[in-house]
């Protein structure tokens, strides 16, 4: 492992992370996350992809956040962040939000844009848009 080698490599933690959460293994990728994240509060890459991790798991309140940090103080992937936000939103209820988060992503080519975005559209009444 490279977490052996360099306990604080943060890349080397990211990829455990997202390991564990592949897993599964959410509680440890919880931790190993915020392990991270402790060595390396200002890396936006890190923060994003964590946030994402914890609000696809469920954690929809810790995690959304998190993504939306990394996307104010970082200039990109916006498409990446605005999905995700999209979602957060739509998870939320306010549908009129993940509207606007899901319409701002530059990524209609991603096939789970479309899904999401069916979803977020059929939900919140744009029938023009759905």
């Amino acid at each position: 492992h490279a977490v052996e080698l360099d306990p604080r490599n943060v890349r080397a933690l990211h990829a455990e992370m997202s390991a564990l959460f592949f897993s599964k293994e959410f509680d440890a990728g919880r931790r190993v996350g915020e392990q991270a994240l402790a060595i390396n509060p200002n890396d936006t890459e890190l923060m994003g992809g964590f946030g994402t991790r914890l609000a696809l798991s469920g954690n929809w309140e810790d995690g959304c956040p998190l993504v939306e940090e990394a996307r104010d103080r970082n200039p990109g992937p916006f498409a990446y962040y605005e999905s995700i936000l999209a979602l957060c939103s739509y998870f939320s209820g306010d549908y009129a939000k993940a509207a606007m988060w899901i319409k701002k992503t530059t990524a209609p080519g991603n096939s789970l844009y479309h899904a999401i975005a069916a979803a977020i559209f059929g939900e919140g009444g744009y029938e023009i848009d759905a």
